[in-house]
């Protein structure tokens, strides 16, 4: 994940990859800091940044008007044709591993841990001694 996302800064930014490594660290410790805020405040900097990606990516949808024809079938017959289309393919992977990556953390409550499980001390007293 940390390789797709300094792939993505290069190609977005024209960042070194060493530095978007860097960068990539550092912004997820920040995330990781946010989180003693509460998880509602980490729940809102990342719907924050999803819906900055889905606007990024209708915008680009507009701004290219690709072809039916043409979009269904790159959904079904993938290809990587052209310059830097292995970067991308690698920034893509990164992305979609992040966004698994976060998604397994959505389960845990603001008392780190899983809904449904309790601390020890909230659990009833075995009795069957």
């Amino acid at each position: 994940a940390v390789l797709g996302t300094a792939f993505a800064f290069n190609i977005l930014f024209k960042i070194p990859v060493w530095a978007g490594v860097i960068l990539t660290v550092f912004s997820t410790l920040l995330l990781l800091g946010v989180q003693r805020f509460g998880a509602r405040k980490l729940e809102f900097i990342i719907a924050a940044f999803m819906f900055t990606m889905a606007g990024c990516f209708f915008g680009e949808l507009s701004y290219l008007s690709p072809s039916a024809r043409d979009v269904t079938k790159g959904m079904f017959v993938p290809s990587l044709r052209g310059k830097g289309a292995a970067a991308n393919a690698m920034a893509l992977f990164g992305a979609i591993i992040h966004r698994t990556t976060c998604s397994c953390t959505l389960p845990w409550s603001s008392h780190g841990r899983p809904h449904g499980q309790t601390k020890a001390s909230e659990r009833p007293a075995d009795t069957s001694s």
